[in-house]
């Protein structure tokens, strides 16, 4: 064994809901491609606590920052990109400390 030892360690993974619920609506970012406008639809939102979205270019400088609360644990929000030029941005969604972020390309 040349003086070596080996160690195992097992990590569990739970799943939150809360937080998972929020990723899954991250994913569903439609339509992405998009010309102009963004739908954000996310579920399982906990009643009155604030869902930050921040959508940046690819510096990293912030185009948009907004709040929204959810209404019967649901957000259907939409984003107008029309007025940006062209390009790759990254959307944030922020939610209970926790942040998602998804790759948004813009046509023209």
């Amino acid at each position: 064994s040349f003086g070596c030892s080996s160690i195992s360690v097992v990590f569990d993974v739970m799943d939150v809901g809360v937080m998972s619920s929020v990723m899954t609506g991250a994913m569903r970012i439609f339509p992405n491609p998009t010309s102009g406008a963004l739908n954000i639809p996310l579920s399982g939102l906990f009643i009155g606590d604030e869902v930050g979205l921040k959508l940046t270019d690819i510096t990293g400088r912030t185009l948009i920052e907004q709040t929204a609360v959810p209404a019967n644990g649901e957000i259907r929000t939409q984003l107008e990109l029309s007025g940006f030029a062209g390009g790759v941005y990254n959307l944030q969604i922020i939610y209970n400390g926790f942040a998602a972020t998804q790759t948004i390309v813009l046509t023209r």
